[in-house]
């Protein structure tokens, strides 16, 4: 039992990395918590994402409120917890160390109010069987992508500055040769490949997987859903009242 938790106080301090790290990471967690009021930096990607044809109409801010609610208690959790039971790996610790290692990408569920840097750093260190939804986001933003193909080449080639960190809260030792091969197949035709496959989805979780992936499994999908929803709280109550 000593040994295990003498393990675990070792990958708390890789995740959390040095003082001159963590004090960078409480500055990230601030931008993150004023970008997300900040609707005209948000409505920019927005804009990127209509200019692309993945939605029509941008949705409000209390529509995407309501869909990323649902997407968390409808698709993220529960997924999670089903696909958790299939390899040896405790849950609510690794959910601590990416906490620790980057705070900032819990605070935003849509994504649209963090970096390209912390965006791609949720990419490496959390486990994605399909990675549409970040990929996305990051093709939002210029050089999104080349960076999170240099940073997953970088730690394929053990060089990456956070080398230790990220291996100790990676369930899967493949899982960032397999991410990038399938961010290659996204940006050769991202119509087609807009999954970002990397595992095969156990037959008892695919259900939840493919109905969640299919609402919520890119940017656009999650603000097709949210533009179908009460544009105002007005709306909603005035919905519940005519149920």
């Amino acid at each position: 039992m000593a040994v295990r938790w003498r393990e675990r106080v070792a990958q708390a301090r890789r995740a959390m990395g040095t003082w001159a790290e963590t004090g960078r990471k409480a500055g990230e967690l601030g931008r993150v918590a004023v970008n997300t009021f900040r609707w005209r930096m948000r409505r920019r990607r927005l804009e990127r994402l209509q200019a692309l044809g993945e939605i029509g109409t941008i949705p409000t801010e209390w529509q995407i409120a309501q869909a990323s609610y649902a997407m968390l208690t409808e698709f993220i959790l529960p997924s999670n917890r089903e696909m958790y039971g299939h390899y040896d790996a405790d849950e609510a610790w690794n959910l601590f160390l990416r906490f620790l290692d980057a705070p900032s990408t819990m605070l935003d569920p849509t994504g649209l109010a963090i970096s390209r840097e912390l965006l791609v750093a949720h990419l490496l260190h959390a486990v994605h069987v399909s990675a549409g939804y970040d990929v996305g986001l990051l093709h939002l933003i210029p050089g999104g992508l080349d960076a999170l193909e240099e940073q997953l080449q970088a730690l394929l080639d053990g060089r990456h500055p956070r080398q230790a960190a990220l291996e100790a809260m990676q369930e899967r030792p493949d899982y960032p040769e397999r991410l990038l091969a399938a961010v290659r197949r996204y940006r050769a035709d991202p119509r087609r490949h807009w999954q970002v496959l990397t595992y095969e989805v156990p037959a008892d979780c695919r259900d939840r997987m493919e109905e969640g992936v299919e609402r919520f499994g890119t940017i656009g999908r999650l603000m097709r859903h949210a533009a179908s929803l009460p544009r105002t709280p007005l709306d909603s109550v005035v919905g519940l009242i005519r149920a």
